[in-house]
Formats: C-alpha cells, structure tokens, sequence
C-alpha cells in the first residue's frame, strides 16, 4: 500500500543519508564511546563529530550541548535546573500557547508545590503574536526562568526571541526556549542570541526519534536532571545513544545545506498558493495572515477557509484550483515542506469536517485513493482535501 505522509511537524521520515551513517554503529562500530581503549575511542570521536555539526547549524560551541532523548527531557531539564539553581526564585514566565512539555511540567510544578511556584502563562493576540509590553510587566525579581517556544507547532507563529532574551537577560533571568519547531527551517544563531538554553529534538528535522540536544550557554548554571555516570562531562547520565546522534549530525548538516532552497523555493510555493486563494475567495478579504515562514501562514489562512469564524464552509471545484503550481522541481527537503503545508491544511480539514471526511480520504470513497508523490500530485491532494472539506462542513 502506498501512503503519503502529510504530518511533519509531529515527526519526519528519517532521510535515507542519515539511515546511511547510523548502520555502521549498529554493527561494527558498536563500542562504548565512555571506554578508554582504541576501540570504543572511534566511537567517543563519532559522537564529538556530530556534536561539532549541530553546533554549526546553532551557532553555538560543542562544549555547549548535551545530549538528551527528546525535546522533552531537555525542555524539563532546562526549567528544573533554573529552579534548583536559584530556589529562592519561585516563579516561571511561559505562554498559553506552549507545547505540553513545557505547559504540563509548569502545570505540575504549580500542584506539586503547594502552589509555592507560581506560573505566568502569557496570552496572545488574535494573530497568535505576543504582547511584548505585557510580557516585561510580567516579569520580577521572583523570576527564575522564562520558557517561551521559537516557533509554534501550530499556527506557525515565531515569537520574537531575540528581543524576549534581551529583556530577561537585562533584569537577570535565564531564558529557555523550545525551538523543536524551528532547528533546521529558519536561521539561528546562538552567538547572537543571548538565550541560556534551547532544546531541540531530531525527528522533527529527519533524524530518528529518541534523541534531543539542550543548548547551555557556558557560564549558565546548570543541575543535571539525570544523575548517573560522568557522560557529556557529567552533566547527562547514562550511555550515549550512539547511532542517533550521529544520525541526528548527519541531519543537521543536511539542514544547513538545504536551509536556503526550504526559504526561498517553499516561499514561492507559499505566496503562489496564498495569492491564488485570496484571489478566488472572496471572503477571505482582509485576512492576509502576518508574514511567517511556510508552511505556517497557510495554516491560518485555511483555517479561516475550512473552519475559521463562520465558517465560510467553502465548495470548491478543481478548476478553483488550477493557479497551483506544476512540474516544479523541488529538493527532497523543499518538497517535504510543501508536503508539510499540505498536511497542515489536512489537520484543519479534518478537523472541521469530521471523521466522515477523514474515513473517505484513508479509504479513498468517493475521491479515489491518496497515492501521490512530489509536488505536481501535491496539488492534486490539495484539491481533494479542499473539496471534501467544502463539502464535508455543509
């Protein structure tokens, strides 16, 4: 059975170049890269390599990251260690909007305590955007840490990170952000952004699960989250997942390459699409979304059309359709993206329409089977997904 995947801001595929470098490490090169004969010592070096080319794609220095099994344990990591390292502080600033592994550990802590932790979820407007006045008024001399997403994994929106740093860092607060969403889809710099930790997790950007980075600033005070062996110098214990962070390396470089076709390509995919749909509907006038990376204003923009205020409960045609793009040559990476777009526009169909649509787009029904691949039957799947959701909502 052929299946298209249109979901990859839960979880990518694992390219095949990444598949390539891990094999050996399951087989031949299986030592412990802890041991201190020559053996386990090509394996302690292979893990140093890839800790070098995630630090390129960061803009950070190696020594500064540690290695982690998933967003998650580094997003708890970095917020406990804030806590431990300044216990006289007992407040945390966060959004509305974070993901539950920031939001349920915040959540926690609050009950846990006592409610002797006391948890500022901030708001956001309309357009997903945050109120940076309100977020310098929320913070105090009781601030620990302030945890605060990159980029939203589902409206799309990047907060202003630079500037939330710049605020936190002038009234001495540690700053986390959790940029799962943005490592290897939009340009960071770390040297340049005076954050104290990021989390990042490899399946997002073509790396297996299983395996997540925390970004630690040197100097920044740290407390380990996992007490254990004296792995990444102490500050992570537990044995190295060896053959996944080589993978996740090998991904990260990949990322750097292809980072300005995803920028430049995908945005025209984005523009011809969002331009079109504008055109052609009416009702959409008046709401262009702000101007965020693909795929994430079309993820509002559809939202408004399948299931928005109203909703508009739009029956389009094929021929409504026929302004897409076709025949475009795109990377493998580019044409995921747009796939990814799709999936977005999926997610806010099936949403709106309910399960019948769902069930007759798994099964086929009456829109024949999804068997699509690249950019061309994009559009076609993007056509079906429309209809049935036009359809579907009325």
């Amino acid at each position: 059975m052929n299946t298209v995947y249109m979901d990859n801001n839960a979880t990518t595929r694992v390219a095949p170049e990444v598949v390539e470098v891990m094999l050996p490490y399951y087989s031949d090169l299986y030592g412990n890269p802890s041991s201190m004969h020559t053996f386990g010592g090509q394996v302690g070096r292979a893990v140093e390599e890839a800790r070098g080319k995630i630090a390129s794609l960061l803009g950070a220095q190696p020594g500064e990251l540690i290695f982690t099994s998933c967003g998650t344990e580094s997003d708890s990591t970095a917020i406990l260690s804030a806590l431990q390292s300044f216990p006289e502080k007992r407040h945390i600033v966060t959004t509305r909007v974070e993901h539950p592994a920031v939001k349920n550990l915040c959540e926690s802590l609050d009950k846990l305590t006592g409610h002797k932790h006391r948890i500022t979820q901030l708001p956001v407007n309309s357009d997903g955007t945050l109120d940076l006045a309100l977020y310098e008024e929320s913070l105090s001399d009781e601030t620990a840490i302030v945890s605060a997403m990159w980029a939203n994994n589902e409206t799309g929106v990047i907060f202003p990170i630079k500037e939330m740093a710049e605020i936190a860092k002038s009234r001495g607060i540690l700053f986390h952000t959790d940029a799962v969403q943005a490592v290897g889809k939009i340009p960071i710099d770390l040297s340049q952004v005076p954050i104290d930790f990021l989390s990042l997790s490899g399946h997002k950007l073509h790396a297996p699960k299983g395996i997540g980075v925390l970004y630690v600033r040197k100097g920044t005070p740290f407390v380990p989250f996992i007490i254990g062996g004296h792995q990444e110098h102490g500050r992570r214990g537990g044995t190295e997942n060896v053959a996944s962070i080589v993978g996740l390396g090998k991904a990260c470089e990949l990322a750097a390459r292809q980072m300005h076709a995803e920028n430049t390509k995908v945005k025209t995919l984005r523009d011809k699409l969002e331009n079109g749909l504008l055109a052609r509907i009416p009702e959409l006038a008046g709401r262009r979304p702000p101007d965020f990376p693909a795929p994430a204003r079309e993820t509002r923009l559809l939202a408004d059309i399948i299931g928005g205020p109203g909703p508009l409960r739009l029956r389009l045609r094929p021929e409504d359709l026929d302004f897409l793009p076709l025949g475009r040559e795109l990377s493998p990476s580019a044409d995921a993206n747009f796939r990814n777009l799709l999936g977005e526009i999926a997610a806010r169909a099936f949403r709106a329409a309910g399960s019948a649509c769902l069930a007759a787009m798994v099964k086929g029904g009456p829109l024949g089977p999804l068997r699509y691949a690249g950019a061309e039957a994009c559009d076609e799947a993007l056509t079906r997904l429309l209809l049935a959701a036009g359809a579907e909502a009325e």
